[in-house]
């Protein structure tokens, strides 16, 4: 796909979203086409959650990973050196 097939693809999904939030707005979305916006939400929502999870866990991982390199094992080879003199 093009740059320009993408643009013109995201521009059609703005307008489709935008005339979405006016038929909620003025009362025209029937019940069963609000049902499939929330549960639209919902997925939507979650799947950010969910990818905002996930960068918080691997910063969590690294950050462990540092403390065990940096900390752990200096304060041990530093135990093993003492041991050793």
């Amino acid at each position: 796909m093009t740059i320009s097939e993408e643009t013109e693809n995201n521009n059609e999904l703005a307008q489709f979203l935008h005339s979405i939030a006016n038929d909620i707005e003025a009362g025209e979305a029937s019940p069963l086409q609000l049902n499939h916006i929330r549960d639209f939400k919902r997925d939507y929502s979650a799947g950010v959650i969910v990818a905002n999870s996930e960068a918080e866990d691997m910063i969590k991982f690294l950050v462990l990973g540092w403390y065990i390199y940096t900390i752990v094992l200096s304060n041990r080879d530093g135990q093993e050196q003492q041991t050793q003199s």
